[in-house]
């Protein structure tokens, strides 16, 4: 059964997480990653994050969540 979640996190680690997914043998087609740029609606100060979107069977989805957490990403 295929689990749905998405995780935000510090923009600088765009690249690791690319990296440890693909280490833990996750498809190229089962996440995105991406950055976000969320205005806070204050003249100059706009919020960058990294956004991963996961959709992986529930025995994939324990090693993605516990390596996300490592890496400082949140569930959103």
């Amino acid at each position: 059964m295929l689990e749905i979640k998405r995780f935000s996190g510090p923009a600088e680690q765009q690249e690791v997480v690319k990296n440890v997914l693909k280490s833990l043998g996750i498809p190229g087609h089962s996440a995105s990653v991406y950055e976000e740029n969320h205005d806070t609606g204050y003249p100059g100060l706009a919020v960058n994050s990294t956004i991963v979107d996961l959709n992986v069977n529930k025995k994939m989805m324990k090693k993605v969540v516990s390596a996300l957490k490592n890496l400082g990403f949140s569930e959103r």
